[in-house]
């Protein structure tokens, strides 16, 4: 067992081979090829046919900067957004939509297609081909989005024709891309540097039509190379690689983005190695940590969410995860609470690093939150529901949805969660405290004081919680009052304010702390039938009155958040318990994926594992196959509707998914005290690993089994620390790289991890 702990190998232990796709699936039934069937029962392919009806559950390529699904006419850049508008009224922005260069749709006449794959580890989408011939050359198509050269899409299709006595002779065909209606694109002159590629690449490059209101006019341009005009020769017992690149470049990273991606091409093609750097850069990603479970389903749905999620993040890439990811425009590629409730706490234990760059995009957009605030006649920083480019509110109903002013707490839970997983000094000074003393000086300007003596308490009035059938009644949109969730948030901005501008001495805030610390102890958290067997918390004052208008239904979790992410102080088990029954029997059974992920993530805070296990296995349902890809409802062809927008790619169910492994069966908490780590097993599992993840300095791996737990140390820590056992006993913590210490009690007796006191 210890050698699985450092057994970095593998991801996760995942589905089983499997022979043949059912005959229901596919007709004719197809087969795994044999070069892929190892990768299949060690979970880092998954294998199936080709979605021809919903080309949206191809797996998707990107890699923080581009993103594509293969078959799908569309390319997106992070960052680049265009003005559009519903019924030419209310205006907005999504991303700019990105003809496919016919390098990346290049294709084989005449070939059909043998089954597609997701290699998870390496970061690749593969097709195996079959020719209308007599050849038994062997032919894949493979796709990826180069994660160390970022501007970068990849198609290659590799020919093996070493059993065959005769020359193979392929020609191409490239699906027609129809002209972006959001940039004005043009070929245009490859710059005097790349002169000795002018014959061989295709240049084009335009300026967004109508960019987000307040915002630049951003350029964009690609390169790529164009297909032969000839067939594609492959000599008798040999092998070929025909490779065609696309790259990508905006005046947000290059003054001149047109010479930039020509140039980018240029390398590209010179590189030879090009899979090779591809395939390394994945590596090292997932070197970083992960989960590791002897459960043949899990490693597979859990690795590849992970993989969805990394694909659409990187470092110095500060944009926020849009709940379809970068790969398409599912709610416009917008920015919402989901990057920083559901996105980026699933990356957190691992790749920090990757959890700050919605943080990052935050910051840099503060005075905007400063002007909005203002607008809306309040102080401090009012971040928008749903944001782009320029940081300004860009809903394209905004009566409907400028109530939902909980992002700010949603910001400031993450903000939390980083300073006590990292004790990042320059992140507490430069982006913590910032955003923290916004976020609190707004909720507190919006505030009503009520009530008198021992009664008197703040409210927060009028508002849209994450229940987003809560709009209020008679009155649509008028909303509810002290929504718990948002006064959880509220208060837990300023209780946070208050401890960073303590930790940060800054001693002419000392107002402002009395002032935070105040209004975190005083506003109202909804609650009834106090002090009996039946306590419970509404969703706000007067619930479910404000849902009339939705038949009394709960869209998703709102309430029950309280006891996780939010990690609410007072909040006793058999409160808990009482909200999670409250609400089960009202959701709305289409509503999506992360209410069963919280409410798994609830039971097991209450050791209630077969509840817990129920509520997992539904989360699931939103993960279509083969390829695990995640749907806003569980429909395969997801549409409009009153109810949401349906959303291919949704990343938000993803991280919802995560966060129930993680924070859930994990039993992870980042907290002021220091790293919780209480364990449950998943159902037939004998043993769960958590490997790499980070706290404070340090880097620990964490093996749990139903007799021992053990923690490892990979990276030493700066400071001494110390372990505490759930019966209070205090051991020191392994201080030596690689130097591991056993923990008698297994799962369910749990761990703080903390700075030796």
């Amino acid at each position: 067992m210890r050698v699985a702990i450092f057994g970095f190998a593998t991801l996760g232990l995942c589905l089983a081979a499997s022979t043949q796709i059912p005959q229901s699936l596919t007709h004719p039934p197809i087969f795994p090829p044999k070069d892929w069937q190892h990768g299949i029962s060690t979970g880092d392919i998954l294998f199936g046919p080709r979605p021809t009806k919903t080309p949206e559950l191809m797996p998707s390529l990107a890699n923080g900067y581009v993103g594509t699904i293969p078959g799908v006419d569309n390319v997106y850049l992070a960052g680049i957004y265009c003005k559009t508008s519903l019924a030419l009224i209310f205006p907005g922005s999504q991303r700019c939509r990105i003809p496919v260069p016919a390098a990346l749709s290049v294709s084989l006449k005449g070939a059909q297609s043998a089954g597609v794959a997701l290699d998870i580890r390496r970061g690749l989408v593969m097709e195996r081909l079959l020719l209308n011939t007599s050849s038994a050359a062997v032919i894949t198509q493979r796709w990826y989005a180069h994660r160390s050269r970022p501007s970068l899409l990849v198609s290659e299709i590799v020919v093996n024709n070493t059993v065959s006595d005769t020359v193979l002779s392929i020609s191409l065909d490239s699906a027609h891309s129809s002209p972006s209606s959001d940039i004005d694109f043009k070929e245009t002159t490859v710059p005097a540097a790349s002169d000795e590629h002018s014959q061989k690449f295709l240049v084009v490059s335009g300026a967004v039509k109508h960019p987000e209101d307040g915002d630049t006019v951003k350029v964009v341009a690609y390169a790529f190379t164009p297909l032969p005009t000839t067939p594609l020769q492959v000599p008798a017992r040999t092998s070929r690689i025909f490779t065609f690149i696309s790259s990508f470049r905006t005046t947000l990273d290059s003054v001149n983005p047109a010479a930039a991606a020509s140039d980018d091409l240029a390398r590209g093609v010179e590189s030879g190695a090009l899979l090779d750097e591809h395939v390394a850069a994945w590596s090292e990603m997932w070197s970083k940590g992960g989960v590791e479970v002897d459960n043949a389903t899990l490693g597979a749905a859990l690795n590849s969410s992970l993989y969805y999620m990394l694909s659409s993040v990187r470092e110095g890439m500060n944009w926020p995860v849009g709940p379809g990811g970068l790969p398409t425009n599912g709610y416009w590629g917008n920015g919402f609470w989901d990057n920083d409730m559901w996105a980026m706490p699933s990356l957190l234990p691992w790749w920090p690093e990757l959890s700050r760059v919605g943080v990052k995009y935050r910051v840099e957009r503060i005075p905007e939150a400063s002007m909005y605030a203002r607008k809306r006649k309040a102080k401090g920083l009012l971040l928008p529901w749903q944001t782009a480019s320029t940081g300004k509110e860009v809903d394209l109903v905004p009566f409907a949805n400028v109530l939902e002013n909980h992002v700010g707490g949603d910001v400031a839970l993450l903000l939390r969660n980083l300073w006590d997983a990292t004790h990042d000094a320059e992140y507490l000074a430069n982006e913590a405290a910032p955003l923290a003393y916004g976020i609190c000086d707004y909720y507190v300007s919006i505030a009503v004081q009520r009530g008198t003596g021992s009664e008197a308490h703040y409210s927060i009035e009028g508002v849209v919680p994450p229940d987003e059938y809560a709009i209020g009644f008679p009155i649509p949109y008028s909303g509810v009052n002290d929504a718990v969730f948002t006064n959880a948030g509220a208060s837990l901005a300023c209780s946070f304010a208050a401890s960073v501008a303590q930790l940060l001495n800054a001693t002419d805030r000392a107002a402002s702390i009395l002032r935070w610390t105040e209004f975190s102890e005083k506003v109202l958290i909804a609650t009834e039938n106090i002090g009996t067997e039946d306590e419970f918390h509404p969703e706000y004052r007067g619930y479910p009155h404000g849902n009339r208008w939705m038949g009394g239904k709960v869209k998703q979790a709102d309430a029950v958040l309280l006891g996780f992410p939010l990690d609410w102080r007072t909040l006793s088990a058999k409160v808990r318990r009482n909200d999670l029954l409250k609400y089960e029997p009202v959701y709305d059974p289409k509503g999506p994926a992360m209410t069963a992920s919280m409410h798994t993530v609830g039971w097991l805070e209450l050791n209630e594992t077969a509840r817990a296990d129920q509520w997992f296995q539904s989360s699931q349902g939103n993960m279509q196959p083969p390829f695990a890809v995640w749907t806003e409802s569980k429909e395969v062809l997801q549409h409009k509707s009153l109810r949401d927008e349906g959303c291919y790619n949704f990343l938000t169910g993803a991280g919802g998914f995560i966060q129930s492994v993680v924070y859930g069966y994990g039993g992870l908490r980042y907290r002021k005290e220091g790293l919780y780590f209480k364990p449950t097993l998943l159902e037939g599992a004998s043993w769960l690993t958590f490997r790499g993840v980070n706290f404070r300095s340090g880097k620990y791996t964490i093996f749990a089994s139903l007799s021992t737990s053990t923690i490892c140390v990979q990276k030493v820590p700066g400071v001494a620390m110390e372990v505490v056992t759930s019966s209070g006993k205090v051991m020191p913590a392994p201080a030596a790289q690689g130097s591991c210490l056993d923990i008698t009690g297994g799962v369910r007796a749990g761990l703080l991890l903390r700075v030796k006191v």
